[in-house]
Parts: C-alpha cells; sequence; structure tokens
C-alpha cells in the first residue's frame, strides 16, 4: 500500500530494547535549563526481552474492516517509527513549553527549531545508530531521521514488520 502510515512507538529504554540507564554523557552541551540526549542504550538490544505497548492499535483495525493477513512480501514504504523521549527530557520538554508562551520567562518566545528540539530532546546518535542497525538486520531500509527526532521514517516489508515487532498487517 503506497503511502501506508503507520505509527508504531518505540520506547527507547523500555524493556522492549532491554536499555538500561546511560552512562551520563551528553551528546553535546547543554545550557543548564536544558537537557541534551544522553545513550539509552548500552549495547545491543536485547530481543527477549519484549513488552506489548498498549493502546496502539487504531480503531479502524477491527473485524468490519478485516481483509485477512497481508502478504509476506507485500511492501510498506513509508512507516513512522516514533521514538519516546527519556522521563527527564520529557520533564524539560514540559518545563520549556511552559516558558516559551510566560513573558518574562528565560526562554519566552524562544522558538527552537527542528534541529535544535531533536538535539535536546531527541534520542543520541548512539542510540539512533542501535535503533538503525535493529532495523537493517530485520530487513529494514531507507532509514532517516526526521529533524526533530521524534520520528524514523523506514521501509521494508509485511516480513520485517513481523520479524522485528512480532505483529502482522
Amino acid at each position: 500500500m503506497p503511502g501506508l502510515r503507520l505509527h508504531l512507538a518505540l520506547a527507547l529504554g523500555a524493556a522492549m530494547l532491554c536499555a538500561a540507564p546511560g552512562d551520563g554523557r551528553a551528546q553535546q552541551a547543554a545550557p543548564a535549563d536544558r537537557i541534551a540526549p544522553v545513550d539509552r542504550i548500552p549495547g545491543p538490544i536485547d530481543e527477549s526481552r519484549l513488552v506489548t505497548l498498549k493502546g496502539t492499535v487504531s480503531p479502524l483495525a477491527n473485524a468490519a474492516n478485516d481483509r485477512g493477513a497481508a502478504p509476506a512480501d507485500m511492501e510498506l514504504d513509508r512507516l513512522q517509527l516514533v521514538l519516546k523521549r527519556s522521563p527527564s527530557q520529557e520533564a524539560a520538554l514540559r518545563a520549556l513549553i511552559a516558558q516559551l508562551d510566560a513573558p518574562g520567562a528565560p526562554n519566552y518566545h524562544q522558538w527552537l527549531t527542528p534541529e535544535e528540539f531533536g538535539a535536546q530532546f531527541g534520542p543520541s546518535d548512539d542510540d539512533i545508530a542501535a535503533v538503525k542497525s535493529w532495523l537493517v538486520g530485520h530487513g529494514f531500509r531507507g532509514l532517516r531521521v526526521n529533524p526533530g527526532r521524534e520520528t524514523m521514517e523506514i521501509a521494508g516489508n509485511v516480513a520485517a514488520m513481523r520479524s522485528a515487532f512480532h505483529t502482522g498487517i
């Protein structure tokens, strides 16, 4: 299905990726009121520790719309893999959002570019490399991290989806 947009939540640091807390190394220097990404995936992804993510199935995926399983070789050309922020990044983002619209606040109207947003609130370069390597190992290709670093665009087929995410289409 060309243009199929499937949102998958990948919780970096969740048991699915078996990530332990990072060593605290910041990717880049950041102002004291902002937090830079830290490595959250300390080694290879451990697929023996999986978590089923709740609330990720579209309400349109129901018996009335079921056409059966898609063939394994069906191409999925534009999947969106959603990357989750760490709790400290989420807290810093919420604080920044509150300041952006508060006159007199240090960050009042100090809007971020998508690249700045990704540098502060996205996964580290090492974590992105680990996820890309894992995806390639399952047959995905065309891996592109979007500028805000919240999503990756990937392509593959139903067999790759089944292999990596233990789900079907």
